[in-house]
């Protein structure tokens, strides 16, 4: 998630993290950077009034817990909660659809699977600044409050009724609805940040390990990716202009063109230039993110170690180490397994059209499967020395059916 923060901040020991084993699909988070020029712009205009602003202006939606899908000014991408800390609890709330509303539990999971759709669109900046004044003209991208109102619509329940059109709603509307009931003090807890990790916030810029530059204003290594497939998607769209036709108004509607024009005489045209830009444009952005993911990972080693080494952890914070890596094991194994299955069945498209984009596609699928096997090694290792400090302490680690430990 991008913050815009302008002013150099001091760095912080202590403040809150997510319990994500207590996040479902469906729950919306509403967050804001309180020093942010835009985020404050944001609360005053789509407050009830210019001395009562909005508490927030941003919003994402739970997909598969404890990853979130957002529409940021890089686009529309998925983020891990539990990679995700807050300076000021006042920064974030977690909402969850009220138990009272038929159908509750079908609708959050349906709205948490829809959502997952708009993958790959644009943040719509226009759309997002004229919903503050009450409408929006209906345009191909999308903003936060619009993905998380458009994916409950679409599920069957219009959380903010008095807006003429998902496209019209805020971070206030969502707020103030009537379906959703605060959860936030059930799923925060309070955090100690080490000066040697990295840690991302919600509401600040990141604070990086010591001695380690980098710029916080820079994207994400996804963000960097969602950015290059956006760019691919525009050239594929400046090629279908040139011939008259519809132009791709995102990477999705870029990709439906290969079927769609596949019997054309100069489909292998479109074909190698698709290919070539996921090679040129994509793929290199995977590739770069390797070396600042993998020291990433020492560190994250290193630090497991020489905390429970030094043995001032505590049966609850442990309980709660290990859930929370276990809720990155589970995740990651979700995400190998759509990687592995996008890598067969473009490995049976290659087979039977032979189509260069496909091989493209395989390439990056790959080197994405890859990297989140490294990190399935790593959390591997880290659940193997939390077994033994617990075993060290005559501590008996159970894990329940629901697949996380209780002590």
């Amino acid at each position: 998630m991008k913050t815009l923060s302008q002013s150099p901040v001091d760095r912080i020991s202590e403040g809150y993290a997510f319990n994500c084993g207590l996040i479902r699909e469906g729950d919306i988070l509403l967050c804001t950077d309180p020093d942010d020029i835009i985020s404050k712009a944001i609360r005053r205009a789509t407050g009830r009034s210019i001395l009562q602003p909005s508490n927030f202006s941003h919003a994402a939606i739970c997909t598969f817990r404890p990853l979130f899908i957002e529409a940021d000014f890089f686009g529309v991408a998925e983020f891990s909660l539990d990679r995700k800390n807050l300076a000021q609890k006042r920064s974030a709330r977690i909402l969850r659809l009220k138990s009272s509303v038929p159908r509750a539990s079908e609708i959050a999971k349906a709205a948490a699977e829809i959502a997952v759709q708009y993958q790959a669109k644009r943040y719509d900046k226009i759309a997002a600044v004229a919903s503050i004044f009450g409408g929006a003209k209906a345009t191909t991208g999308i903003f936060c409050s619009y993905l998380v109102s458009a994916a409950y619509l679409a599920a069957g329940l219009n959380i903010a009724p008095h807006c003429s059109s998902p496209s019209a709603t805020t971070p206030a509307d969502i707020e103030l609805s009537p379906d959703f009931e605060d959860i936030t003090d059930q799923v925060l807890l309070r955090a100690r940040f080490s000066e040697g990790l990295t840690y991302y916030f919600l509401d600040r810029p990141p604070q990086f390990a010591l001695g380690e530059k980098n710029d916080p204003d820079a994207p994400s290594p996804a963000q960097a990716y969602n950015i290059a497939l956006r760019e691919v998607g525009e050239r594929i769209s400046r090629f279908l202009e040139k011939r008259k036709l519809p132009p791709a108004a995102s990477y999705l509607e870029a990709q439906e063109a290969l079927a769609r024009y596949e019997s054309e005489a100069w489909f292998p045209e479109l074909d190698a230039l698709f290919a070539r830009s996921i090679r040129e444009l994509a793929l290199p952005r995977i590739r770069e993110a390797g070396p600042t993911v993998s020291l990433a990972r020492g560190r994250d080693e290193l630090h497991t170690a020489r905390v429970l080494s030094e043995g001032a952890v505590g049966e609850e914070d442990l309980q709660f180490w290990v859930n929370n890596t276990m809720h990155r094991i589970n995740t990651t194994q979700r995400l190998i397994e759509d990687r592995e299955n996008s890598i067969h069945v473009f490995g049976l498209g290659v087979q039977t059209t032979g189509w260069h984009t496909l091989r493209a596609w395989i390439e990056c699928e790959q080197e994405i499967c890859d990297g989140l096997h490294d990190n399935l090694r790593l959390y591997a290792r880290q659940i193997a020395l939390m077994h033994s400090f617990a075993v060290a302490k005559d501590w008996k680690l159970f894990f329940g059916e629901d697949g996380y430990c209780h002590l």
